[in-house]
């Protein structure tokens, strides 16, 4: 007998599907957060919640971002279907500062699980006072994601 491992692809009607479930899982269960990771950790498939929570960002007046309003879906120029993440800032807060080199981030459920992290193209140096950067999040059904930064 011979067996044989396919790929299989979803339909433009499913992946939507799957998108839209998603962003309606994302959407009706408030309290899931986007979180920032230190560049010296570098997230792999293999990688545990106890992983991200030790390389947790610890900046000065760093607070995770709560994720609770995503839009779409939305079809691409390529057919395919992805969410967005409203705009969240993250801020270096006053007083002494504790920097930061960021290297990322990841998405936790309201259950505290990872579900999906994503990696900066260049580490970030948060180090001074008022410091900020605008991260968004955008999903895609392939599990490709991206994210958007305004330093």
């Amino acid at each position: 007998m011979l067996s044989e491992a396919l790929p299989a692809n979803f339909t433009g009607e499913g992946e939507t599907t799957v998108v839209n479930d998603v962003m309606t899982a994302l959407n009706t269960a408030p309290g899931g957060n986007i979180k920032l990771f230190k560049a010296d950790f570098v997230p792999t498939h293999d990688s545990l919640k106890a992983d991200f929570d030790a390389a947790e960002a610890d900046y000065t007046g760093y607070n995770p971002g709560t994720l609770n309003i995503y839009t779409g879906p939305f079809i691409d120029s390529d057919g395919r279907s992805f969410i967005v993440g409203k705009q969240m800032t993250f801020t270096v807060g006053a007083g002494p500062v504790t920097p930061n080199l960021l290297g990322g981030g990841w998405i936790e459920d309201t259950g505290n699980n990872v579900i999906h992290y994503f990696l900066f193209n260049n580490p970030v140096n948060f180090s001074v006072t008022g410091q900020s950067m605008k991260v968004q999040h955008t999903f895609r059904e392939s599990g490709f994601s991206e994210v958007l930064i305004d330093i």
